[in-house]
């Protein structure tokens, strides 16, 4: 057999290739599909392809006039302007986002609008930030890069990509968004306050690898926010040209290793860990300047629950059984609580809930939860949750609905919330709290986007609106419908409503920190409220005298209650808007700013895009085959041969086609997978020169054969996502059926019989409580799985099998503590003739002995258990110069045992082995994905022997 060992540092590009997800440029990675039933129809502009739902024409003809509006603007300081690429709308989610994916080369926008955003359209927002990605990949595509892409295809760039740490790729999708508007992330409070608050008050910086990589112990705000200032900084202080000129290193000359680095260097900014504390020296320099010549509150802090870990407290409510706070931090999950005296009292957990509004009321609170479809990930719904607070029951006021910021009235008994529609036309919805039915809907004018609704009083509501790029506070009654506006804020945010009394409360972004501020609607006057050194948010007033509100501090956000004084207040018109002079610069510069531009839109012609004849997009090559389903492997093998790899634009159909040549033969290797429709479809086989033998027996004679060998297998399964509350569960079930054309040896007639197959079908279930970003395990949780195989053609020869595991997982004895218990057998029915001989094909082993036992006996059937009991030691936070950066270790203490069933024999065998293991976890090279090294001693007492065992994981969930 002709086979090639892969050595690290290819292997390690092959992971690296196959492992990005998120913000990745991996062959396979996919997005999800949308529903079988989309009809798609495609806009095709000088430099785009617009693929989008039909029936959204409008706002697809509005992206792809902005896409080409920046399309030179959008290349600001980069050699390259892009080739044409796709660009997918997705209107069925909630959950607004945005991608750009590098093979097979597309972007992908989540069309419905975040209910928290700053004064732009959410088009606007996807365009300038996603576009930037496109110029990116595109600039790297030049010198060595160009030769790999010509070898290798697309999925060369993603390779050479590696290279570019995310805070620079997300911090310059961010300076762009920002230089070519006049809003932009980079002048949003709540973007900065992070930083500001760990500069003005920690002691000691976080390290660079912190800072990037993350940490256990402490927060640390997301690479978004470092990269932003990192990339601002380089600009405004080195050479505008600056990351141009690192693009055109890393994408000519790969092969230096750390051509970022040098790029850096030669620009005079040194490595990036010099940059990153550079920048920051440079902003606390600015911060304090600031902050130094101001005087801020000193609030009294509410008492909480003591913990050393980041915590946020919102939405901080009275209610009669106390006073209610959303509570989120790095040490547990999302929880709703009551703030008793310093002892948090857990109520409820939430399931998938993204701090987005939490209204409490005299008898229940009311949320939004996101739900996944069952089949399609480009499919999913906002739902309304009510909590009862007298008993804890849930319920769920709405079905498969696209409703947002829910708020209850005075008498709690509506709900008023937003809703936006499949083509993004809003609507104010007023529900019944106790069924969820639709009182009234009030259709907003075309343009007009809305967000966090508020009770004035029974008939009336506050909410606040975005068209024409402002933002403004309007008033309607629900019996009239007639509206007022009652402040227009222009590009400055408003956020998190609350109305009493004719008076609105909100918190306003006016100044480098946000504040709170009320609107007192007669006569109109507005007055600042808080005056925060980083951050005042969510305000509730319950009595006119005293102010609910979460104040932000390097800790988190905490819960403050104050008495209102007016003598206190300033008024609005005495407060000075905040200039960011970072952003400013860069706007100075970029060459149009697209809120203020007098583009004239085209209407574009659209056609139908038939997805027939788009199944198969060729993107990426190989020289060489190796099985892309086992990457990762740490012993993986290449053959001489070819890969040619596709998937389809809308990542429905995937496919792989191979040729390669091992020991003496010549094998092709088609598979496919069909994901378009409800069951997923999976076909895959092999052909090669001559079949197999099973058994030969070169003493019986055979004849010549002459047919070409072949495998072939086919797989229906559907994939279930029935995730609900605070638990991930997904179902599984599959069939499969394979057959080959090997030959195998009958005994006793002494005859070579041509193919065999089998049928299988499995069955798979999990149900796993959601993990806090410190649980190394799952708290509370089960997977089940099941497998049948049998053969169809000689089951007189062909042993059928059985196996099923049990996964049960249970909270230890203190946070992030784990119990594990693991049970399954596999059971292989075995046959013999009348002289006892075995005359079965059986087949091989799927379950493992038990640790520390080496070799795998051949069994009939195998009883397996384990009891695991796992626990972190520490979170050193250690690095070895950009070599390794340690984040955690942590350690299981194990007990396994099975009881075997030989094969060969009537033996029945018990083995036993007990130890410990100690893994951790960490980066290599700063390179983002976590690898787990791991020691495992095991005592075997039967044996009286010790086995040291080593291993590694790779983590590919990480984004």
């Amino acid at each position: 057999m002709i086979s090639v060992k892969i050595p690290f540092n290819i292997y390690f590009f092959l992971v690296v290739l196959f492992s990005l997800s998120g913000r990745s440029f991996a062959q396979f990675y996919t997005t999800g599909q949308a529903p079988a039933s989309v009809s798609w129809m495609q806009i095709k502009t000088e430099h785009f392809q617009i693929i989008y739902p039909e029936g959204f024409h409008e706002k697809a003809n509005k992206a792809a006039n902005l896409l080409e509006y920046i399309y030179d603007y959008g290349t600001e300081n980069y050699r390259k302007k892009p080739k044409r690429i796709s660009v997918i709308l997705y209107n069925q989610s909630t959950r607004a986002n945005g991608y750009v994916i590098w093979a097979p080369k597309r972007s992908e926008w989540v069309t419905t609008p975040p209910q928290e955003t700053y004064v732009q359209e959410w088009l606007e927002q996807l365009a300038l930030h996603e576009y930037r990605h496109v110029v990116q990949l595109e600039n790297l595509e030049q010198g060595m890069t160009k030769v790999l892409k010509i070898i290798f295809g697309e999925i060369a760039t993603g390779i050479v990509a590696a290279y570019l740490p995310f805070w620079f790729l997300e911090g310059d999708a961010v300076v762009n968004e920002t230089a070519l508007s006049s809003t932009g992330r980079g002048r949003a409070p709540d973007f900065s306050l992070e930083l500001r608050a760990l500069e003005g008050e920690k002691k000691i910086r976080y390290s660079y690898d912190q800072s990037y990589l993350g940490s256990y112990k402490y927060f640390v705000p997301d690479y978004y926010k470092y990269g932003y200032h990192m990339v601002s900084y380089a600009k405004l202080k080195y050479n505008p040209a600056i990351w141009r000129n690192t693009m055109d290193k890393v994408g000519r000359r790969p092969y230096l290793g750390t051509p970022f680095y040098f790029a850096l260097r030669k620009n005079g900014a040194g490595s990036k860990m010099q940059l990153y504390h550079e920048t920051f020296d440079s902003l606390n320099t600015l911060w304090r300047s600031e902050t130094e010549q101001a005087s801020y509150d000193t609030p009294e802090y509410l008492p909480v629950q003591k913990t050393k870990y980041f915590t946020n407290y919102s939405y901080v409510q009275p209610t009669p059984y106390g006073i209610f706070a959303v509570k989120t931090g790095i040490d547990d999950i999302t929880r709703f609580v009551y703030l008793n005296n310093g002892a948090d009292t857990i109520i409820h957990t939430p399931g998938r809930y993204s701090n987005t509004p939490v209204s409490a009321g005299q008898k229940y609170v009311v949320w939004e939860e996101n739900l996944s479809d069952t089949r399609w990930q480009q499919k999913s719904y906002s739902v309304i949750k009510l909590l009862e607070l007298a008993t804890g029951y849930e319920k769920q006021l709405t079905r498969k609905s696209r409703y947002f910021s829910p708020a209850l009235s005075p008498s709690d008994d509506k709900v008023a919330c937003i809703k936006i529609d499949k083509q993004n036309r809003y609507s104010i919805i007023i529900l019944d709290s106790f069924n969820g039915e639709i009182k009234n809907e009030i259709i907003l004018p075309p343009g007009i986007q809305a967000y966090h609704p508020a009770w004035m009083n029974e008939d009336s509501l506050v909410y606040i609106t975005m068209q024409n790029n402002s933002e403004r506070i309007e008033q309607m009654s629900l019996t009239s419908q007639e509206k007022k506006i009652l402040f227009e804020s222009g590009l400055i945010n408003i956020n998190c409503l609350y109305a009493k009394n004719n008076m609105v409360y909100f918190s306003y972004d006016i100044e480098m920190s946000r504040n709170i501020y009320v609107l007192y609607i007669n006569p109109g006057t507005i007055f600042r409220l808080t005056n925060s050194k980083y951050g005042a948010d969510y305000p509730f007033v319950n009595d006119n005298q005293h102010m609910y509100y979460s104040e932000y501090t390097v800790n988190g956000y905490i819960p403050v209650k104050i008495k209102l004084d007016s003598s206190k207040y300033q008024r609005l018109t005495a407060i000075e808007k905040y200039n960011y002079s970072w952003a400013e610069s860069l706007s100075a510069s970029a060459g149009i700013n697209i809120q203020e531009s007098l583009m004239k839109p085209v209407d574009y012609d659209s056609l139908k895009y038939n997805r027939l004849l788009h199944s198969f997009n060729f993107h990426s090559w190989t020289p060489f085959y190796f099985d892309v389903n086992d990457y990762i492997s740490l012993n993986p093998e290449i053959y001489p041969g070819i890969t040619l790899l596709s998937q389809n634009k809308l990542s429905t159909i995937t496919s792989s086609f191979s040729y390669f040549y091992s020991n003496g033969t010549h094998f092709i290797k088609p598979k496919i997978t069909i994901e378009r429709f409800y069951p997923v479809f999976e076909i895959g086989a092999l052909f090669g020169s001559d079949p197999d033998f099973l058994y030969k027996d070169n003493t019986i004679p055979h004849q010549n054969y002459l047919s070409a060998y072949y495998d072939f297998t086919v797989r229906c399964y559907l994939p279930l996502n029935l995730t609900r509350n605070r638990f991930v569960r997904y179902f599984q079930p599959g069939i499969s059926y394979g057959y080959t054309n090997d030959y195998y040896l009958t005994l006793p007639d002494s005859v070579y019989k041509k193919g065999y197959d089998y049928l299988g079908t499995s069955f798979y279930f999990s149900n796993i409580l959601k993990k806090s970003p410190k649980d190394i395990y799952p708290g509370f949780g089960q997977i089940v799985y099941i497998s049948i195989h049998k053969p169809l053609l000689d089951k007189k020869y062909f042993s059928p099998s059985q196996l099923g595991l049990v996964n049960l997982y249970f909270p230890g004895f203190s946070g992030h503590h784990s119990i594990r218990i693991y049970l399954a057998e596999e059971k292989k029915k075995i046959k013999t003739s009348e002289n006892n001989e075995i005359n079965m094909f059986v087949r091989r082993n799927s379950l493992a002995m038990p640790r520390g036992y080496l070799n795998s006996v051949p069994y009939s059937k195998l009883i397996t258990g384990s009891a695991e009991y796992t626990f972190p030691l520490f979170y050193p936070d250690w690095n070895i110069g950009p070599l390794v950066y340690i984040k955690r270790f942590h350690a299981s203490i194990f007990y396994d045992a099975a009881k075997v069933y030989e094969l060969s024999s009537d033996q029945i065998k018990k083995l036993v082995s007990t130890g410990f293991t100690i893994a951790s976890e960490m980066h290599f090279l700063r390179f983002f994905i976590p690898f787990t090294p791991k020691i495992t001693v095991a005592y075997l007492p039967k044996e009286n022997d010790i086995t040291i065992l080593f291993g590694i994981s790779i983590e590919t969930s990480v984004f």
